[in-house]
């Protein structure tokens, strides 16, 4: 069933207009999806790299650490670019279907607790760290860093990606 819906949606039968807003034509929620996921990979891509980055930067020679702050300055732009991209369509794609999304079920909820506990403070470990360490104040990342923002990121692609789980 959940398939029948999504057909109907993806190729705009005559009841795809109950599946999303009126004033949003179907090409444009369907480049807004692709906004949403080309943030994603943006901005977990940028959090891999700047957590490797600052792994590199605490186990080097002090005089290599400064020609790392540049490309962990360009990471931490692409981290942030990534993030506001993939809010900003998020909540145009979660606001612009009909039946709104927070009211499909509890998916959208656990991929929220999910972005806000897991993702959005790993990003803002990760982007003091750089800071501090661009003042000189190396310190190591916590261990448990990378493997709590893979489970999330993993569980936030399942989540998304599955049409029919946690859906009513």
């Amino acid at each position: 069933m959940a398939n029948q819906r999504e057909d109907r949606w993806l190729k705009g039968s005559h009841n795809a207009t109950k599946c999303y807003n009126r004033g949003m034509s179907l090409t444009t929620l369907l480049w807004v999806r692709v906004a949403h996921v080309l943030g994603f990979v943006l901005w977990s891509s940028g959090l891999l790299t700047g957590i490797f980055l600052l792994r590199a930067h605490a186990s080097v020679e002090a005089s290599a650490r400064q020609a790392l702050v540049p490309i962990e300055k360009v990471v931490g732009i692409i981290m942030d670019a990534g993030a506001t991209i993939a809010m900003a369509a998020g909540f145009v794609f979660a606001f612009s279907t009909t039946p709104i999304a927070f009211k499909t079920g509890g998916w959208l909820h656990m991929k929220l607790t999910l972005v806000v506990v897991g993702v959005l403070s790993v990003h803002g470990m990760v982007r003091v760290k750089m800071r501090k360490y661009r003042n000189g104040d190396v310190s190591p990342l916590p261990s448990w860093v990378l493997p709590v923002l893979l489970v999330c990121l993993a569980a936030i692609i399942a989540l998304g990606a599955n049409p029919t789980l946690l859906r009513k």
